[in-house]
């Protein structure tokens, strides 16, 4: 067996690291498939496939994003000293969130010729810097998250006292979100907002690896998930979610949280049997960037062939869907791989 090299900030042995990087390659392609309906939309694109039946497909809209704050308590060291803590978390994830912008213009116009207003408006906009990233939301949430962890993890050593505290405020994030009043206290800078409800998760995550809490495996996991996501479903209700956009009204948020917890652990519990497939761990190991870039190759195959993808059956959308996840997975895995390259990764604040 090779040695594994433990990424910065990850202080987990290298048998845990494996199956960690398996869950986070099986949730990058949950976040690639999750935008399929969304990004044919804005491109144009008309199919009765990918419009209708898609969006029923995604079961997983509870979990897939509180279970990457999961993983983030579970494999993270937050016992270096706060300066060596920050700026080591700036690096990894507040410079590839602005640095990766550019990349993006770069691939849309490498694959269609013409240049992204959308990613420039998204760097030259005044409010870039309280939007830090933007598009790239999910990286600077994660800092300012890791940050807030790291501030209650060493005020509170009591761990009943903790999870008292991150409750608390993973509640006043989603009345914060929901209420979007027009005062500036409710703008929510450095989405902050997006911290304070996923706050919880990362806490979550850093009980379990300390053996705070349990998981009690997959199929309890999975029974308690399904139940409460059937319920949804069965009396017709929206489906709570936490994304770029925070879909969850006071009301559903202890349904929510027995959904995006207990569908977190399947996820992870799942892929420990996945663990020897070392292809879900290389996009794993490549998220981050696969996650900032998607949306180019998404867009580009859409406006490449949304003409043939307007008249296309059931069988030729599906065979032209999985393609285009093919093709946005490996290129940017390539991109990924380039950038990891002696004289770009800088780019992904490797320096």
């Amino acid at each position: 067996m090779s040695k594994q090299i433990l990424p910065p900030s990850c202080s987990i042995a290298p048998k845990r690291l494996k199956y960690i990087d398996v869950a986070k390659g099986v949730l990058i392609f949950m976040v690639i498939y999750s935008h399929t309906n969304n990004l044919a939309i804005a491109s144009g694109v008309n199919n009765e496939i990918i419009d209708n039946f898609i969006p029923k497909t995604k079961f997983f809209m509870p979990f897939f994003m509180p279970a990457f704050f999961i993983i983030a308590g579970m494999c993270s060291n937050y016992h270096k000293n706060f300066k060596e803590f920050a700026l080591s978390n700036a690096k990894a994830l507040l410079i590839p969130a602005v640095l990766l912008l550019f990349v993006r213009i770069f691939v849309k116009y490498s694959l269609t010729g013409t240049f992204s207003t959308f990613e420039w408006h998204g760097l030259t906009s005044p409010a870039f810097i309280v939007n830090l990233g933007r598009y790239n939301w999910f990286l600077t949430s994660l800092f300012v998250t890791k940050m807030m962890f790291y501030a209650v993890l060493h005020g509170i050593d009591n761990f009943k006292k903790r999870i008292a505290l991150v409750l608390i405020i993973h509640f006043t994030g989603v009345f914060l979100y929901n209420v979007k009043g027009s005062n500036i206290i409710y703008y929510n800078f450095y989405f902050y907002q997006h911290a304070l409800v996923y706050l919880l998760f990362v806490e979550i995550g850093y009980d379990l690896y300390k053996g705070n809490l349990k998981s009690y495996g997959l199929k309890l996991n999975s029974i308690i998930f399904f139940i409460v996501y059937i319920c949804y479903l069965s009396f017709g209700r929206s489906v709570p979610s936490i994304t770029y956009i925070i879909r969850l009204p006071m009301i559903d948020i202890i349904p929510h949280l027995f959904m995006s917890v207990c569908g977190s652990l399947m996820l992870i519990e799942f892929s420990k049997k996945l663990d020897s497939y070392t292809g879900l761990q290389d996009f794993g190991k490549n998220s981050l960037v696969i996650y900032c870039l998607h949306f180019q190759f998404m867009f580009s195959y859409y406006q490449i062939f949304k003409e043939q993808l307007n008249g296309m059956g059931v069988h030729h959308t599906i065979t032209a869907l999985i393609i285009m996840y093919v093709f946005t997975a490996y290129g940017c895995l390539w991109f990924s791989k380039a950038l990891n390259a002696k004289y770009f990764k800088w780019i992904l604040g490797k320096f």
